[in-house]
């Protein structure tokens, strides 16, 4: 996942003139299984059609089975972690692609949920009262598919986007907007900041005042922020990225063990072979060993 310096996802989520896009996820072509965290302007309804996977919207994680679904809002931090041979289908459009701004059904069905705190709504397949939006879901995921063969079925893709919202609208309420909403976005604000300068900068040696200074903040805002976020301490959540970082020079290089150490920020050999088998229960020369004769 390509991000800009606000965490926000560069890909691209459609045209100008048709904002919407469709996207399949595959365990097996997704580097470490995960879509990293990210954010985007885009609203989101991914549907896991293989499997099971892990979301993590704002510090809430769930677990995601086969014919699960998930609304995630405009401008919400999340990511996934799919699990092997587990397939999930995305499909994503701006605000404005249910109907033009300004317009009575933008201000009534759309605008309220950008301005409310509403994260994220999970849509569960043993449960009666979800199947009807999960069957929308579905609908619109095959026909994106047609429609990236053949560009004249887009009106049948926004015929069933529209009857997706319709039914969504009803069963997910955004709720008043409050106060509430004002200090989730200054809080995903500070939290996309904060990621971003980890992503840039773990193979430095940097700290908590490092991290906090990033966002403007105070170490103490800091936590608060990553806690309510994502669920980790600032330094919990560096060491664990450092940790996947040399994970995959492991697997994908062959740099000498005290060279990932200090290539992924760690002070010294001895430190981050202890840490990393603390994770992977594992030396990391027996975990390279063990990816080689799997051929993983």
């Amino acid at each position: 996942m390509i991000v800009d310096e606000s965490m926000q996802s560069l890909l691209d989520y459609g045209t100008p003139d048709y904002p919407f896009a469709y996207y399949r996820d595959e365990a097996e072509r997704l580097a470490e299984n995960s879509i990293s965290w990210h954010w985007h302007n885009s609203f989101e309804f991914s549907y896991v059609s293989k499997g099971s996977l892990i979301c993590d919207v704002f510090g809430e994680e769930f677990h995601l089975s086969q014919g699960d679904a998930v609304f995630i809002n405009s401008g919400v931090l999340h990511h996934f972690v799919i699990h092997d041979a587990s397939v999930l289908e995305n499909i994503l459009f701006a605000p404005e692609f249910i109907a033009q701004k300004d317009s009575r059904v933008y201000l009534t069905c759309v605008l309220p949920y950008l301005r409310s705190d509403l994260q994220h709504c999970v849509f569960r397949s043993q449960e009666a009262k979800d199947s009807k939006v999960i069957e929308r879901i579905a609908d619109c995921c095959e026909a994106a598919c047609v429609q990236t063969m053949n560009t004249k079925s887009e009106i049948g893709v926004l015929a069933k986007v529209l009857a997706l919202w319709n039914d969504f609208v009803p069963y997910c309420e955004p709720g008043e907007e409050s106060e509430s909403a004002y200090l989730f976005s200054l809080t995903q604000s500070r939290a996309r900041k904060m990621l971003y300068y980890i992503y840039t900068h773990y193979h430095e040696k940097i700290s908590l005042k490092d991290i906090a200074e990033s966002a403007g903040i105070s170490q103490r805002e800091a936590l608060r922020c990553f806690s309510e976020a994502i669920h980790h301490s600032p330094v919990s959540f560096l060491n664990t990225h450092r940790l996947k970082c040399a994970e995959q020079l492991l697997r994908t290089s062959h740099k000498a063990v005290s060279d990932i150490a200090l290539e992924t920020g760690f002070d010294n050999a001895g430190y981050f072979c202890k840490c990393f088998r603390k994770t992977f229960g594992i030396s990391p020369l027996q975990y390279r060993k063990l990816q080689r004769h799997t051929g993983c």
